[in-house]
Formats: structure tokens, sequence, C-alpha cells
């Protein structure tokens, strides 16, 4: 996978840097992980502070656009990132294990 930044902004406002990239791959989309962790190595960040916004393929090409966005830090993150149902059913079950042992 091989990942190129297109476009760097960075947003005072909200303190993150908003990224424009094309990716290459071979064989199937890469996830959400591969990707952030790609973009984190190209952004010299953690890949916890980095989110995916999204990744727009065109059938048969082995090619992307990536949108993504950096957070100076982690409290920032959380203010202003929304909470996806993915993340508030880990949360749940989290509580659930912590409360039954």
């Amino acid at each position: 996978m091989q990942i190129t930044i297109q476009s760097k902004k960075n947003n005072l406002f909200l303190e993150r840097t908003e990224v424009d990239a094309t990716m290459e791959f071979s064989g199937a989309t890469p996830s959400n992980t591969q990707v952030t962790a790609e973009i984190a190595k190209l952004l010299k960040t953690t890949p916890e502070l980095v989110v995916v916004k999204n990744i727009y393929t065109q059938f048969g090409l082995q090619s992307a656009r990536v949108k993504a966005v950096a957070y100076n830090s982690a409290d920032i993150k959380t203010k202003t990132e929304p909470l996806t149902s993915y993340l508030k059913k880990k949360i749940e079950e989290d509580k659930k294990k912590e409360g039954g042992q």
C-alpha cells in the first residue's frame, strides 16, 4: 500500500490537520486501521490521534482517495469526534466486563 498526501491543511480552530491523499494498493481495499497507521507514519503522530473520514474507491481500480484528520491531542479528539455506534457498543461491553468481574 502506497499513500501519497495531496494536500495538508492546518485547522487552528479545531486543532487538527486535515489531509487529502491518494492510495495505491493491490488486492482488497485496506481497512481503516491499516490506512490510519500509514497516515500516522506520514504525519509523524500516533494512530490514536488519526481519524479516517472516507475512503473513496472506484470499481475495478486499485487506487482510492482518502480523507483523514490528525488531532493535536487525545482530549481534543474526544471533544470533537462523535462516537460511532461501534464505539458505543464497545464501551458498553467493557463496562459490563468490569462490572461482572
